[in-house]
């Protein structure tokens, strides 16, 4: 099955990566929270409006819209850069050497 030019098998790797990356961040808060140490993660400036000390709803947050916004996001950047890269390279180009 294929959606905007790539397949499903695409798709679930994004996801999956997506997955990933927000579960290294989510690590990164509980780290800092078991330790006691502040980093960007953490730190009030860059957290959540309210305070929130055992930043259950930032890992909640990253869990749940960091990865379901990261991997719509990353799908449609890939769609536009497929589309982009189909409408601006030829269409008429000679073969590659030795394809025939």
């Amino acid at each position: 099955m294929k959606v905007c030019g790539y397949r499903l098998r695409d798709h679930i790797r994004l996801l999956l990566l997506n997955a990933w990356a927000e579960l290294l961040i989510v690590a990164a808060i509980t780290f800092t929270r078991v330790t006691g140490m502040q980093n960007i993660y953490t730190a009030p400036e860059f957290s959540m409006l309210s305070h929130d000390p055992s930043q259950v709803r930032h890992i909640v947050g990253h869990l749940t819209f960091g990865i379901g916004f990261g991997t719509l996001v990353g799908a449609a950047e890939g769609c536009l850069l497929l589309w982009l890269l189909r409408k601006l390279t030829p269409k008429d180009r000679e073969q590659p050497f030795g394809s025939r």
